[in-house]
């Protein structure tokens, strides 16, 4: 019974967007788009969008860093790989 109530309990919270911290989750592809989570970055965390190129990532990362928004995905295509 117990079981069962944990994993119903899971499924509301993946459904939800809500992340295991209590944060609700907000998809950004730019600057302006941070800016609207400023009043709400206690209850509410940026996750960059998947087709945001490194020039981007970098202003909204330094930007989120200003306004107290964590960002989930804060390290994703940041770093360089060398090929030698």
């Amino acid at each position: 019974m117990m079981l069962v109530v944990l994993i119903f309990v899971v499924v509301v919270l993946l459904f939800l967007r809500v992340r295991f911290a209590g944060l609700y989750q907000a998809v950004v592809r730019n600057v302006s788009e941070l800016e609207s989570l400023m009043m709400v970055n206690k209850s509410y965390c940026a996750t960059i969008a998947g087709n945001v190129g490194a020039r981007s990532r970098k202003d909204i990362v330094a930007r989120a860093k200003v306004l107290n928004i964590k960002v989930t995905n804060a390290g994703a295509r940041l770093t360089t790989v060398d090929h030698e």
